[in-house]
């Protein structure tokens, strides 16, 4: 297929479909030539029209700290059949042996 630059949301869906449709081409066939200019094409379309917004390291730890924390009480009382209580105690000695 003849790509042109992306203007649209659907030309881009297209695009990014095809790139994981041909994605593990052999060489020298035109999909390997497809897969070497969509990329960039998708790229270009991402870079003007969808913008992620920029975060600072340290708060996105501080925001995904407790969620993380979470998951592990839950494993942590999965596993051993002990309540949230002890393993936030544990979490609180081992936070101050690392102090």
């Amino acid at each position: 297929m003849d790509w042109k630059v992306i203007k649209t949301e659907a030309a881009y869906r297209k695009a990014a479909k095809r790139v994981t449709e041909i994605f593990q081409v052999v060489e020298d066939t035109p999909e390997a030539d497809e897969l070497a200019l969509l990329p960039a094409l998708v790229k270009d379309y991402e870079d003007k029209h969808i913008k992620i917004p920029r975060m600072d390291p340290i708060d996105l730890i501080q925001r995904e700290r407790p969620q993380q924390c979470a998951r592990l009480a839950d494993l942590f009382i999965v596993l051993t059949g002990q309540s949230r209580r002890y393993f936030l105690e544990g979490l609180k000695r081992m936070t101050k042996l690392n102090q």
